[in-house]
């Protein structure tokens, strides 16, 4: 049976991007134009938007439509990044805390509740290339649950779970990974900032069921003729489609 990967589930509503291309004005002088992604649209069963704000080139405010709705509020200090959480009627819901490393790589997620207490924190580990090698969610009361990242090629492989859960994935070798890419945009959209950078764009997900049959999620991309991502559609055990708009200046 296939399921519908709702825009909730994903949160993608927020992608720090800069596509640059370039125009000539009458002197043909050269001009930069930096387009950012201003929303992205759900389309399925039902439709969902959500429209991404910036303030001086970084990410400042997503504001989700349809369903429940909700907003995120983005505060730069330093290495820092906080997250608030806020439901349709302007109530925070949640926080997050996200600590980069001198490379801009996220190195540290505290996420506090509503009251603003810790709940969990997720530490990330990298290896000598760079590349994420390690998660660690670790909750205030109970265990914490490791992830192992293995990468081949510039590309994550394989993410082996705590329950020795495997996922696999796979990428097209002809495209790179740029902005609009499936995992690039889910990890944008939730914390501002990325832990896993891959060479290509990716192609397939696979997941395994119980008794190991494989679960796979095929991923197509459309451009426009700059070259912009505008669609990625997902099919296969998981079925999504969502649309990009840019603004460009």
């Amino acid at each position: 049976m296939k399921k519908k990967l709702g825009l909730s589930v994903l949160l993608m509503s927020s992608l720090l991007i800069g596509i640059t291309s370039c125009d000539k004005d009458d002197d043909d002088k050269t001009k930069a134009v930096t387009c950012k992604i201003s929303s992205i649209v759900s389309t399925g069963t039902s439709t969902s938007t959500v429209a991404l704000k910036y303030d001086e080139g970084r990410l400042a405010t997503t504001t989700t439509a349809g369903g429940a709705g909700s907003s995120k509020l983005f505060n730069y200090a330093g290495n820092t990044i906080t997250i608030v959480d806020r439901n349709a009627a302007g109530a925070v819901t949640g926080s997050n805390e996200v600590l980069l490393n001198e490379n801009g790589k996220i190195v540290m997620i505290t996420v506090k509740n509503i009251n603003g207490h810790t709940t969990n924190t997720i530490t990330y580990t990298y290896n000598t290339d760079g590349n994420l090698s390690m998660a660690v969610n670790t909750p205030i009361t109970g265990s914490a649950d490791t992830s192992l990242f293995i990468f081949s090629g510039g590309n994550l492989q394989r993410m082996v779970a705590q329950n020795s859960d495997l996922t696999d994935y796979t990428y097209y070798t002809d495209k790179a990974f740029l902005d609009g890419d499936f995992l690039k945009t889910a990890q944008m959209v939730n914390y501002g900032a990325l832990a896993l950078i891959n060479k290509n764009l990716l192609k397939s997900i696979t997941t395994y069921d119980p008794i190991g049959n494989p679960q796979v999620t095929n991923l197509s991309y459309e451009y426009d003729s700059k070259g912009k991502l505008t669609r990625i559609v997902g099919t296969g055990n998981t079925s999504f489609n969502y649309s990009y708009t840019y603004d460009c200046k």
